[in-house]
């Protein structure tokens, strides 16, 4: 940025300078800088037409696209004669989906010059296509694309979907969004590996069908950096794993499924969605799936529209965490409407791992709770040696910390959702009570140099040891005398699970499914407000805890027993299960009437 700065500072009137840095400011989301950047350039130039144009371009550019369509319509509605104001704001709208508002400024664009015409007609193509497949799309202020893909996956609505064999299920595919160092991913992984293990064993639930497999495993994003942090759990087992970007990629979505209409109308979908269903739609296909099982939300609304596409008959979409509109981070309009959508499809069934995370994404989406299948994670007993480079890490530290009466850690992702500055303020108060006390951070994210930062300015660096990211998390928790997490949010916690399989107690927020994970005041213990928490609160259970551990001797195996229940083995015969019924299994574990 600062080249850009520098290029920008030397000629203030240099259009790429400010462009390049308005495009980095809006990356790094430092939006109250560009405000200041565009009225100064605009500033030293002539105040008429063309300048008020340029200045809505480059708002439209920083993405503060409210402002710049209050300045385009003002332009229009005192001059709406200006075509080249009516043709950039009618291109940028269309371009952000929002059709019905392009639509209506449309008419004039016909007297503009040949590519103003040639777009005319583009438009009004499209709009006879919106007019019969999706009409509602066509209001202004609505986002057509997630209305289209809506009205696209009902057209499934009255599907029959093949039902499964009563001797053999047969292959199956899990694809995900990423491989990267989180518990989703993890679970994704057990169970794949799990899966790929059962191939030639009878299905649990039905001794006399055999799972014949094969197992296939695909991966949206790349494979590349910490989005392999995973694929040891796989490769250990022979089991490959694709990615998206080495699928071939078909010319074209299949009209002869959807209709003519969908075909005109696909390339106003997102990229990201083309480029999903033309490269999965394909490849699912030609495998001849029994079921598919599709991990986290943004696998899900890039992947089972493509499923469906394909034919697959049984098309589980499984919802890891709270729904997104208890997650302002995500794009719930565009989730929800193709989440209501694909409720109406047979053969398409909901996945949860936690009772909470079923109850959120019911009331999201007005459905029974009984419509999404409920199957806890699987854990197993984590590798406790330890890496090489983990014993580098540790050695200083514990020298360093020699006096320490008491180890107190965490493990997960550096994100906002797992509060960790709130905890490193615990660490700071926990100290004064306890002045032995050290303090173990494992895991990695976005605020990790932040946290580093913050840890110093509260004087507790040289008491608190962040590990980074680690395939054995086992030696780690071994290494701790209590186990907390203050996270605003959760599925089904594993390592509040793994951590009592290393025998080691837990305090947590109820966030989710957390307090499912323990047996209250006897593994764990719950802080009472989960928005915000009371740190003397915390501190004492925390005490609490270690207290009871160092006072029981059979600590350890009650906890490792209760842990025990979770098994990747248990998880992986619910799954089975499930795919092998003809229609979803509820909550209790039966098959439930598919809702059309």
């Amino acid at each position: 940025m600062k080249n850009w700065q520098t290029l920008r500072t030397a000629n203030p009137k240099n259009l790429l300078a400010v462009r390049m840095s308005i495009r980095q400011l809006r990356v790094a989301g430092q939006f109250a800088q560009i405000r200041p950047l565009i009225a100064d350039l605009i500033e030293t130039l002539p105040a008429n037409d063309e300048t008020l144009i340029l200045e809505a371009d480059l708002l439209n550019d920083a993405g503060l696209f409210d402002d710049s369509d209050a300045k385009y319509q003002a332009m229009l509605s005192r001059n709406p004669g200006l075509i080249k104001a009516r043709v950039n704001f009618v291109r940028q709208t269309f371009k952000r989906g929002f059709f019905g508002t392009a639509w209506s400024h449309a008419a004039g664009l016909e007297d503009g010059d040949p590519s103003a015409q040639k777009f005319a007609g583009q438009l009004a193509t499209i709009h006879d296509a919106l007019a019969r497949f999706a009409p509602e799309a066509l209001a202004p202020g609505v986002d057509a694309r997630p209305v289209i893909m809506g009205a696209a996956i009902r057209r499934f609505a009255q599907r029959k979907p093949r039902p499964p064999a009563q001797d053999r299920l047969g292959p199956v595919a899990l694809v995900t969004s990423q491989m990267g160092p989180g518990g989703a991913e993890r679970q994704f992984s057990l169970l794949a590996r799990e899966l790929h293990a059962r191939v030639g064993k009878p299905c649990a639930t039905r001794p006399r069908a055999i799972f014949e497999g094969p197992v296939h495993a695909l991966s949206l994003s790349p494979l590349q950096g910490q989005l392999t942090f995973y694929l040891p759990l796989l490769s250990e087992t022979g089991l490959q794993l694709s990615e998206l970007g080495d699928l071939p990629r078909a010319p074209s979505v299949p009209s002869n499924i959807v209709g003519e209409d969908f075909a005109v109308l696909f390339p106003l979908l997102l990229g990201e969605m083309q480029n999903a269903i033309l490269r999965l739609e394909p490849w699912l296909r030609q495998l001849r799936l029994d079921a598919v099982a599709i991990w986290q939300d943004g696998a899900i609304v890039l992947g089972a529209f493509a499923a469906l596409l394909a034919g697959v008959p049984k098309i589980q979409l499984n919802l890891r965490g709270a729904s997104p509109h208890v997650r302002p981070e995500q794009t719930v309009g565009n989730y929800k409407e193709l989440y209501r959508a694909l409720a109406d499809v047979p053969g398409v069934e909901y996945q949860c791992n936690a009772r909470k995370t079923a109850e959120t994404y019911a009331e999201w989406l007005a459905l029974p709770v009984d419509r999404f299948e409920v199957v806890a994670n699987g854990v197993e007993l984590p590798r406790t040696a330890g890496s090489a480079r983990d014993h580098e890490i540790w050695e200083p530290f514990s020298k360093a910390t020699a006096n320490a009466d008491r180890t107190i850690g965490t493990v997960g992702r550096l994100h906002p959702v797992k509060r960790v500055p709130l905890w490193l303020e615990f660490a700071r108060r926990y100290l004064s009570r306890h002045p032995d006390a050290r303090f173990v951070v494992v895991g990695d994210g976005p605020q990790g140099e932040v946290l580093r930062s913050r840890a110093g300015e509260l004087g507790i660096a040289d008491r608190l040891l962040f590990v980074g990211l680690t395939q054995d998390v086992g030696c780690w928790l071994e290494r701790m005398d209590v186990f907390l997490t203050l996270s605003s949010n959760e599925g089904m916690p594993n390592v509040l699970l793994e951590a009592q399989m290393t025998g080691v107690p837990v305090v947590s927020t109820p966030a989710g499914d957390a307090t499912a994970c323990y047996v209250e005041g006897v593994t764990g213990a719950t802080v009472s407000d989960l928005d915000s928490p009371d740190l003397d609160e915390v501190m004492d259970l925390v005490d609490q805890m270690l207290a009871r551990r160092r006072a029981d001797t059979d600590f350890g195996k009650i906890a490792r027993a209760h842990a025990g229940q979770y098994s990747v083995g248990v998880m992986a015969e619910r799954y089975l299960a499930s795919m092998c019924q003809a229609g979803p299994l509820g909550g209790d574990g039966r098959a439930a009437e598919v809702a059309s």
